[in-house]
């Protein structure tokens, strides 16, 4: 279980393993889609083995993470306004 956790959690990096070789425009966007599908193919996978509905369950693991994202990101720009580096 915690290598699929590790693997999962990996996938949003991918885009900066392979910006190492070739230059990828807007990479932070394309890191952000990732975790988007990622978060909601758990969900369905989620919903699909407690029986629930698939979409619905992935939907929610979604706009969980999109929340989850959204505050962390605002707490990082809090901080940098505030910490001069």
């Amino acid at each position: 279980m915690i290598i699929l956790c590790h693997l999962a959690g990996s996938v949003p990096l991918l885009i900066y393993l392979i910006e190492l070789v070739v230059d990828v425009p807007s990479s932070f966007e394309i890191s952000i889609l990732l975790s988007a599908l990622t978060l909601f193919g758990l969900g369905t996978a989620k919903g699909r083995i407690t029986l629930q509905n698939p979409f619905q369950s992935g939907f929610e693991m979604l706009v969980v993470g999109g929340l989850a994202l959204g505050v962390t990101y605002a707490i990082g720009e809090l901080l940098r306004n505030l910490i001069p580096v």
